[in-house]
């Protein structure tokens, strides 16, 4: 999350942990994403959150840009979280 070009007012705020996974075979690949981790939000407590992500893939090829964008979303998803608990 941290090298996430966007600034975020949720940064600093967001404790969590990625993970990506490649699975499937050569003729249909796959590809798992997570994001699961601990959102400090403005009024104080926490928050728990988990958010995962499993598809299919046309090829390798797009495996990266998948990823990347998927892993966009996610922040993206983590910031909303904060903003608006």
């Amino acid at each position: 999350l941290a090298s996430r070009p966007r600034p975020s007012p949720a940064a600093g705020h967001v404790y969590a942990k990625t993970g990506t996974g490649l699975g499937g075979t050569a003729g249909s690949p796959l590809i798992d994403k997570a994001l699961a981790g601990y959102i400090r939000p403005p009024g104080g407590g926490w928050v728990a959150f988990a958010e995962f992500m499993d598809m299919g893939i046309s090829s390798p090829a797009t495996l990266m840009p998948v990823a990347n964008e998927v892993g966009q979303a996610m922040g993206a998803i983590a910031a909303a979280v904060y903003k608006y608990s």
